[in-house]
């Protein structure tokens, strides 16, 4: 009995091995590609924009928006090949963290071993114009009190710039108080209420409400 359980697991092993003399790389994949040459990015994104490719120029491209660090990106792709590599390093879609600051090579490797290059460029959108802050120092002050309002240009990256000289000022009823064109503020000597001021700078305003008592 013994023997005849050796002498098939001998018959099994040498099955086997016969059968893999001849088995290509590919026949252990789960779905062999059709084109065992191809090596190429089919869909690049970062930060869920998506980037341009140049087939011709084996180029990507893609914005990020205002205020994105470039030096820490996780990219997001789609590749027709085998897989990624940057500097050495296997790169995972959806998972790797890669330096953006500069131009990036990604290379895509096929099946067959042959691979393509393509060069990364990331750039961050300019900040746009978001809204202006007025601010002062009270918003509750008496008859005939001077004082000086500010405004300040906020943009789409959260930076910010003082426009309080360059700014048009008004206000929304000036037996109440009135404002120069550098922000002065004086209120009326006897008439009391609430007046908006309004600060606007490159079509974009910004108001507060100023209350004038007694």
């Amino acid at each position: 009995m013994i023997s005849k359980k050796l002498s098939l697991i001998i018959l099994v092993t040498l099955i086997i091995s016969a059968g893999c003399d001849n088995v290509d790389l590919y026949d252990f994949a789960s779905d062999p590609p059709s084109d065992s040459s191809a090596k190429s990015i089919t869909y690049f994104s970062i930060n869920g924009i998506r980037g341009t490719i140049d087939e011709d120029a084996r180029t990507i491209t893609v914005e990020v928006s205002s205020g994105t660090s470039l030096y820490s990106l996780v990219p997001v792709f789609l590749v027709d090949g085998f897989y990624v590599d940057y500097e050495g390093m296997h790169v995972n879609s959806g998972l790797s963290t890669i330096d953006f600051s500069a131009a990036v090579v990604l290379t895509v490797y096929a099946y067959d071993g042959t691979s393509q290059d393509y060069t990364v460029n990331v750039t961050v959108a300019e900040a746009e114009m978001d809204y202006i802050l007025v601010s002062s120092s009270e918003t509750s002050i008496s008859n005939n009190v001077s004082m000086q309002l500010s405004a300040f240009l906020y943009y789409t990256d959260s930076s910010y710039v003082d426009v309080t000289s360059s700014a048009t000022w008004s206000s929304g009823d000036t037996s109440i108080a009135t404002v120069d064109t550098s922000g002065w503020l004086v209120s009326d000597p006897t008439n009391t209420g609430d007046v908006i001021i309004t600060a606007e700078y490159s079509g974009i305003s910004g108001t507060i409400t100023i209350t004038v008592s007694p």
